[in-house]
């Protein structure tokens, strides 16, 4: 769990140098697809970054740069009951969900 409250501090601190000006702009004109390719790859380098803290940075990073979405947490059950959290954009796109997903959604942040 440390890693994955690594992952949320690091955007903490994403979020306070983009307010610092036109150098971190970038930060706020993120596509949702860029941001999964990025926060995939530094998670693989976190331990404990699951599924949970990687929505949780796609959302607020997102968020930075005006794209409003929702944290969803989903399960299904076959023979054991699995958990899942995923990203949906106001568009209707779901980040971090593959297409053929068996997840059925129970919360919506």
């Amino acid at each position: 769990m440390l890693g994955a409250s690594t992952l949320v501090v690091r955007l903490a601190t994403i979020e306070q140098a983009a307010s610092l000006g036109n150098d971190f702009e970038f930060l706020r004109t993120v596509e949702p697809d860029r941001a999964v390719a990025v926060i995939t790859r530094l998670a693989k380098y976190m331990p404990g970054a699951s599924c949970i803290p990687q929505a949780i940075t796609c959302r607020a990073w997102l968020a930075l740069g005006g794209h409003p979405a929702d944290i969803v947490i989903g399960f299904h059950h076959r023979g054991y009951w699995q958990g899942h959290a995923w990203v949906e954009t106001n568009t209707g796109e779901r980040l971090f969900l593959p297409e053929q997903s068996p997840f059925r959604e129970t919360l919506r942040l």
